[in-house]
């Protein structure tokens, strides 16, 4: 099924493309590894054991890790997930070739890389995914950066789906960043859910309301005033669980956000 705001290119295009990124991405995680290794030997007394076979390590991990991101652009979207799965078990070597895949990777790639980097915990992957929600990315891909956001749940990203969800052009993005909010399910989220009331758009109020009707298990329908008076009476004891399911449902709903075939 075609997403409404990616189009793909062509498969002789697309194949090339992704040999162009493959390429990138052996020399971003090549240095990478190294200077890791480098540190390691020092911190153990500088004198490296088995350098040769060290580095053959190095070598068959960052083809792993190319291998895994060219599975980003297969037909067969169960190759795709095991690809994330796969780069998410490499943790953070895995994160600066899939920076460099979010950037000038096709389509299909992009959003791959993204939800691949939404399961390696760390600064360097928050940031590669923050850089995802500002131009020239497209719509659709700050839609991604949004669902991905919800995995690092900290003061940043909060921060970062208030303005997707406030000022974003594009009302897909808008309420992808409301849904995400929600999914995160901190006092700080609510606070902007609540904020979000007083919006100029009925689609986003609408949003708001029922993320905040979910979490709260209350109904002021589109009061700002009803529900600001009870979340400030509520706020300070308010039982929250995480919103398990957030990811899942995505993933669940994989066809319908997937760029056009050719």
């Amino acid at each position: 099924m075609s997403h409404p705001f990616i189009s793909h290119p062509s498969g002789r295009g697309n194949a090339m493309m992704r040999l162009c990124v493959l390429l990138i991405l052996a020399a971003a995680i090549v240095p990478a590894a190294r200077s890791a290794k480098g540190a390691e030997e020092a911190n153990a007394g500088g004198d490296a054991v088995g350098g040769d076979d060290a580095g053959a390590t190095d070598a068959g991990a960052t083809e792993e890790v190319a291998a895994a991101i060219s599975s980003f652009g297969s037909d067969d979207i169960a190759a795709r997930l095991a690809a994330v799965d796969a780069l998410a078990k490499a943790g953070a070597p895995a994160v600066p070739p899939l920076a460099a895949a979010l950037e000038m990777g096709d389509a299909m790639t992009r959003v791959y890389a993204c939800r691949a980097l939404a399961r390696i915990p760390g600064a360097d992957s928050k940031a590669a995914i923050l850089k995802a929600l500002l131009p020239p990315a497209g719509p659709a891909m700050r839609a991604v950066a949004c669902e991905a956001l919800v995995s690092h749940a900290d003061t940043d990203s909060v921060d970062a789906l208030r303005k997707a969800a406030s000022d974003d052009p594009s009302l897909y993005v808008r309420k992808t960043a409301t849904l995400a909010l929600a999914a995160i399910r901190t006092r700080e989220a609510v606070d902007i859910l609540v904020w979000l009331l007083k919006n100029s758009e009925n689609n986003i109020r609408q949003s708001a309301a029922e993320r905040l009707r979910a979490i709260t298990m209350q109904d002021f329908g589109l009061s700002y005033e009803a529900w600001q008076k009870w979340w400030l009476d509520n706020k300070a004891d308010f039982p929250f669980t995480r919103n398990a399911n957030f990811n899942k449902q995505e993933t669940s709903n994989e066809e319908a956000t997937q760029p056009a075939r050719p």
